[in-house]
C-alpha cells in the first residue's frame, strides 16, 4: 500500500512526518508503523524502512500496563534506528488522540543512553558496534 501524505502535516514543526502510513499504527496495539518518512530538523527526510538497524523499547509491566523503559509512560513509545549512513534517531509515537508521530537525530551518546535504559545486552549481537566505547562514558 502507497502512504498518503498528512493532511496535518502542512504547519508541522520540523522533525514532523513527511509522509505516515495510519493503516499500520493500531491504537489498540498501540504499535508503531513499519514504513514511515519524516522530515528531521536538518531537512534530511529519512524512510524507516532504509534504516540499516532498529531497537524496540523495553517495557515493564505494572500490574496494569506495559510501561515503556524509554518514556515511563504506557500511551508514549519510542524506536530507535540506525539509518543507513550511520546516523542515529528515534521515532516516538503516542496512542494519545490527535498526536502525530514524529522522529528526531540523536548523537552517538544519547543513542547509548537509550540502549542501556532499555537493557540491551552489551555482550549481545545486538550490540552497535560504533556504541560500544561510549558505555563507559554515559555510565557509572
Amino acid at each position: 500500500m502507497t502512504p498518503r501524505p498528512d493532511p496535518r502535516n502542512l504547519d508541522s514543526p520540523p522533525g514532523g512526518p513527511l509522509v505516515y502510513n495510519y493503516d499500520n499504527l493500531s491504537m489498540e496495539t498501540e504499535t508503531m508503523s513499519d514504513y514511515a518518512r519524516y522530515q528531521m530538523s536538518d531537512g534530511t527526510v529519512v524512510d524507516i524502512g532504509n534504516a540499516s538497524r532498529q531497537w524496540e523499547e523495553a517495557t515493564q509491566w505494572d500490574g496494569s500496563n506495559h510501561i515503556s523503559l524509554a518514556t515511563g509512560s504506557q500511551w508514549d513509545h519510542e524506536r530507535l534506528y540506525r539509518s543507513r549512513k550511520g546516523r542515529y534517531y528515534i521515532e516516538r509515537c503516542s496512542a494519545w488522540q490527535g498526536t502525530i508521530p514524529s522522529a528526531e537525530w540523536i548523537s552517538n551518546e544519547a543513542a547509548c543512553r537509550w540502549l542501556l535504559t532499555n537493557e540491551y545486552d552489551l555482550d549481545a549481537d545486538n550490540w552497535p558496534k560504533d556504541l560500544a566505547t561510549l558505555v563507559d562514558t554515559v555510565m557509572e
